[in-house]
């Protein structure tokens, strides 16, 4: 599948991954993306001289269903110790995929569970413009599983913007974390935690999820 281009290349749907792991083998990438239909072309970009990988690859499936599933399921996910950003290069099927981000919201919505009892974001300010996705899950570990952290960064600098949104399974955890890690330190800041509103996260942008054991089994696919 790999080694030769099928003649109806040009008709397959792609997806991209980036932020992959240098050791992060085609056979691996075919593996985990075929659960979600068959593919028909799989390759990992290398450096020409060195042969070494660059750290993205592109997976091409033959059904365009196939691809907008790999995508909303698989980007944010670890894999081989790195969180993959996963996207569809067709504009067509990101709007496919945005109109199903946008359904799944809806549903979530008309459920008094999901927002009462289960996430709530806190938006953290006063942050240092270095401090990055460990930094906080070291901070707010201890509070309870965490659903995603989400820094906003600076395009071209790739600084952050001063704050985060940290988002929490369960309500009365959040509420901890404002209780006791309101006022305190962040790498020699004193940060300031509130309630945020803030949504399911949009596809195609890079998440940090997992920070506690219990997160794996709480945690639902986007």
């Amino acid at each position: 599948m790999r080694n030769h281009t099928p003649p109806n290349y040009h008709r397959l749907h792609t997806v991209k991954i980036s932020n992959l792991s240098y050791s992060t083998s085609e056979d691996t990438l075919e593996r985990i993306f075929s659960r979600y239909g068959s593919i028909g072309y799989c390759y990992i970009a290398k450096n020409p001289v060195t042969k070494k990988s660059r750290g993205f690859g592109f997976v091409k499936f033959y059904h365009r269903s196939s691809a907008i599933d790999a995508t909303y399921r698989l980007n944010g996910e670890v894999m081989e110790g790195r969180i993959m950003e996963v996207s569809l290069t067709d504009r067509r099927l990101r709007r496919s995929l945005a109109r199903r981000v946008r359904r799944s919201e809806s549903s979530d919505s008309n459920s008094s569970e999901y927002y009462s009892h289960k996430y709530l974001t806190l938006k953290v300010e006063n942050l240092t413009y270095r401090t990055d996705e460990k930094d906080l899950k070291d901070k707010f570990y201890h509070c309870g599983p965490i659903a995603d952290i989400y820094v906003p960064r600076i395009r071209h600098t790739h600084l952050n913007r001063g704050f985060a949104f940290i988002r929490f399974y369960r309500k009365y955890d959040a509420i901890f974390a404002i209780e006791n890690l309101d006022d305190t330190r962040l790498n020699g800041r004193r940060i300031k935690i509130r309630e945020a509103r803030y949504g399911k996260p949009p596809p195609n942008r890079r998440f940090a999820y997992g920070s506690s054991p219990m997160a794996e089994k709480l945690r639902k696919h986007r």
